[in-house]
């Protein structure tokens, strides 16, 4: 789920194209980000980590108080909701601008918006059993355009090696790279629902291992193929790259299973966005259901990317920038959550009974869901027809809302 929804700016614009040196030398600044994506989603790791068994509003109540624990999860609210608006406005411009090119503006919306409000409201669990198909294909789609594109790659274009980039530039280009990546927050929210006996840090680092890995392959393929001065001035460098791969007959169309990726991709971090805004809301405001907070906000979305200035090209030349969204991104993933570390060491003695008692709770209701499900000795059901081994097996729990992973 988490480098399904990272993968997806890599897969539209590719940003680290535009940042830092800006060259040849972009494989480079990506390689280096990952240490400073490490470093910049620490604070959230480690609060996740004490509050293992809280969910995020429940964490920052905890160690703000009330008010203040709301306070800070409307701020979070406003930032998925911003995501969710921003990523419409790039599946629109992109859908608009290579596959479906005099369609309206509303129609595109409308296509990317009802399947991510229908997603959000079925819940976590919907989420993440489609990110279990939907990641796979994504992660399929980049090795097979690497493999079938590598004919038509020039080492020359990666040459020279960090002759032209000066080691500040790489430094701040792998740095902005970084602050985009705000996909801590999706692991700190859905974590609550990792199966017993899962571990937040071993998910986290699988996860960020196979987006580098991906994203890696996606950048020094189109650098190799396109070159960076030539990838650098289109808004979809990878799409732009499958156009050019692929000999005749089958594989002549090749580019569509590309966009069907980015599609399905898309969607589904729309989805896992409008999902924490209204579950945020939701638990702020202890309204009775997260899906009432669905339909409101997509439509809110809706209005916002029709007005007139959302459908310049100059504002999505915003999100490609690093002077305004990475800045964002840097604030909410890595400022409150550092703020957030700091009061708890602070509190630490008055909050550790808060995080003792709820561990308790959890740990007390999941001996007793194990004595309900586990068979007593010699009283196993007698049911004719049935096959004796068969009738030994607990049932599983009615299935919930709950992801089977995060």
């Amino acid at each position: 789920m988490i480098a399904g929804s990272a993968l997806m700016f890599p897969y539209s614009f590719m940003p680290v194209l535009r940042t830092g040196p800006a060259n040849q030398d972009a494989w480079i600044v990506m390689l280096c980000s990952i240490v400073f994506i490490i470093a910049l989603n620490a604070p959230f790791l480690i609060l996740k980590n004490k509050f293992l068994n809280f969910d995020f509003v429940e964490m920052n109540e905890a160690i703000l108080g009330k008010i203040g624990g709301k306070f800070v999860s409307l701020i979070y609210t406003f930032f998925a909701f911003s995501c969710y608006t921003a990523c419409m406005l790039i599946a629109t411009m992109y859908t608009r601008i290579y596959l479906l090119v005099e369609t309206p503006q509303w129609i595109v919306l409308l296509f990317v918006i009802i399947p991510a409000m229908y997603i959000a409201t079925s819940g976590a669990g919907t989420i993440a059993r489609l990110a279990t198909f939907i990641e796979p294909y994504i992660l399929l789609t980049i090795f097979v355009f690497c493999v079938v594109g590598i004919n038509n790659m020039e080492l020359f274009n990666i040459l020279p090696i960090l002759k032209d980039s000066k080691p500040m530039d790489i430094v701040e280009g792998a740095f902005f790279t970084a602050a985009r990546f705000s996909e801590i927050l999706i692991l700190v929210v859905f974590s609550i629902y990792l199966r017993r006996g899962h571990s937040l840090n071993k998910s986290y680092f699988r996860s960020l291992a196979v987006f580098g890995v991906s994203f890696f392959i996606i950048v020094i393929s189109t650098i190799l193929l396109l070159s960076s001065g030539v990838a650098k001035l289109m808004h979809a460098p990878f799409y732009v790259y499958s156009r050019q791969v692929g000999g005749e007959d089958l594989l002549q169309r090749l580019q569509v299973f590309n966009a069907l990726a980015w599609i399905m991709g898309t969607i589904l971090k729309l989805s896992i966005y409008s999902y924490m805004a209204s579950f945020f809301l939701y638990k702020v405001t202890n309204f009775k259901s997260q899906k009432f907070f669905v339909y409101p906000l997509s439509l809110l979305a809706f209005v916002v990317n029709m007005l007139p200035f959302m459908q310049r090209s100059a504002t999505l030349d915003l999100f490609k920038q690093d002077t305004t969204y990475p800045l964002f991104v840097l604030f909410i993933a890595f400022i409150v959550p550092l703020l957030l570390l700091i009061v708890y060491l602070i509190r630490q003695k008055s909050i550790k009974p808060i995080i003792d008692q709820r561990n308790q709770a959890v740990a007390d209701a999941e001996a007793k869901h194990d004595a309900a499900v586990q068979p007593k000795p010699g009283n196993a059901p007698k049911n004719s027809g049935q096959n004796s081994n068969e009738a030994n097996i607990p049932q599983a729990p009615p299935p919930g809302d709950s992801p089977q992973q995060a």
